[in-house]
């Protein structure tokens, strides 16, 4: 298995192989996997050579929905899967670190690590260069747009007889590729188009999961919570007022005061201080613009088990 987790501003990781992972599937995935993890973390013992870089830290993801993974191309994801890795590359600023996770019994075999090592540190030294010619792409499977106008018009229908608030609506389109895509060059590719956004990448047995994405939904650094609300938005075009455009849409604030009244109830029971900004701002990105308000609370107690404090995302 293989990790990458890069925000923008840092700290970065690289992780490869697993020295544990934590498994759930169901309704009830997370509060199982945060169980499980906190019953990890707790054991971990770390040394640190220079005070810095030794935390132990989890990476993963969760399905939307319980039982999605069951489908392609999902079923090597699972409900819920985090992985402690083996070796561990976290970049900040200008410092990094290598660690090392093992256990007792594997840490006596001190010839594997140090072969292990050994290659990691030439392939930290190797230039990548720019990316190279991706592959080219053919689409072979989208929704076509008589289906896609009948569902956006049973969603506004929904919405008047208000029988929901709001509804993400959202395509899938599968494309065959005339070549196999290095991750490596994807990840770097997405950098540089998109350097304000949080790369990741997970890969299970032979599936990636990799993107850029301008949105940290939570985090959690201590008893401190932030999250970010990013809804309503426009296309980047021609012309100078799209930003105000888009902080005078009624219906681009309404849909973003959706998702941060969303936010603000379920922290709010939880924080003894909670800020919530009552006008947003407008982020601008390489091909949209978004509507953006932060929010940032502070916890009534830490986070049961611990392992949150120590910087989760």
């Amino acid at each position: 298995r293989a990790v990458l987790w890069d925000p923008p501003g840092g700290p970065g990781f690289v992780g490869i192989g697993d020295a544990a992972r934590v498994t759930a599937a169901g309704p009830r995935r997370m509060a199982a996997a945060a169980a499980a993890s906190s019953a990890l973390l707790s054991g971990v013992r770390t040394r640190s050579y220079d005070g810095g870089g030794a935390t132990a830290r989890l990476f993963g993801g969760f399905a939307f929905v319980a039982g999605a993974a069951q489908r392609p191309p999902w079923q090597a994801f699972g409900d819920a899967q985090l992985i402690l890795p083996r070796w561990r590359y976290q970049r900040d600023g200008g410092r990094a670190w290598l660690t090392l996770t093992v256990d007792p019994e594997a840490a006596r075999h001190g010839e594997r690590w140090l072969g292990e090592l050994a290659a990691l540190l030439e392939a930290l030294a190797r230039d990548l260069g720019a990316p190279g010619a991706q592959p080219t792409a053919y689409p072979v499977a989208a929704l076509d747009a008589t289906t896609w106008r009948t569902q956006i018009a049973t969603i506004r229908g929904a919405i008047a007889d208000r029988r929901c608030e709001k509804i993400v609506a959202a395509r899938c389109r599968t494309v065959e590729l005339d070549g196999v895509p290095a991750p490596a060059a994807v990840l770097a590719r997405l950098g540089q188009r998109h350097p304000e956004c949080h790369r990741y990448a997970f890969r299970a047995g032979d599936a990636w999961l990799v993107g850029a994405t301008p949105e940290r939904l939570v985090r959690l650094d201590g008893q401190t919570v932030s999250c970010d609300a990013l809804a309503g938005s426009i296309a980047r075009g021609a012309g100078d007022d799209l930003v105000a455009r888009l902080l005078a849409s009624d219906k681009d604030r309404r849909e973003h005061d959706l998702v941060v009244r969303a936010i603000a109830e379920a922290l709010g029971p939880r924080c003894a201080e909670l800020s919530v900004p009552t006008t947003p701002r407008v982020r601008v990105l390489r091909d949209v613009l978004h509507l953006h308000t932060a929010l940032v609370g502070r916890l009534l107690a830490p986070a049961r088990g611990g392992y949150p404090a120590r910087g989760a995302t």
